[in-house]
């Protein structure tokens, strides 16, 4: 091997060895770990409307919280996850689907739940999504 290829492969080296250890320390929460983790990203991107970019990190921490029995937060990152689809999605059927879920208990003991619900289910007018 010539001096030139192997300072070149030295250096590739050295940037695969730098750009490994930089992404470890830049890793952004929507690669998080828990579902906590995930949940507060994808409630982050909300915040900023980006409701689309946020409904994958919903229905990862919906699975999440749902396999360790979290049923409250697997049901408000499921409701959440719902405004991500919503153009997709019948709006006949994403209200019933609400209104049921304004009905349990654990919605109407949970204001933060409610609050998702009635935000979810207000979207579809207020984005002129409607018919």
């Amino acid at each position: 091997m010539t001096r030139m290829a192997r300072t070149f492969t030295t250096r590739v080296q050295a940037l695969v060895v730098a750009l490994t250890w930089t992404s470890s320390f830049l890793a952004l929460p929507a690669y998080a770990q828990s579902a906590t983790e995930l949940l507060a990203e994808a409630d982050r991107l909300a915040w900023l409307k980006n409701w689309t970019k946020a409904e994958p990190l919903f229905s990862k921490a919906e699975q999440m919280f749902a396999s360790s029995g979290d049923e409250r937060d697997a049901l408000y990152s499921k409701i959440s996850a719902i405004r991500g689809r919503l153009p997709k999605l019948p709006l006949i059927e994403v209200s019933q689907n609400l209104a049921d879920d304004l009905e349990k208990p654990i919605v109407q003991s949970d204001s933060r739940l409610k609050l998702r619900c009635l935000v979810v289910g207000s979207a579809q007018e207020s984005d002129g999504l409607a018919d």
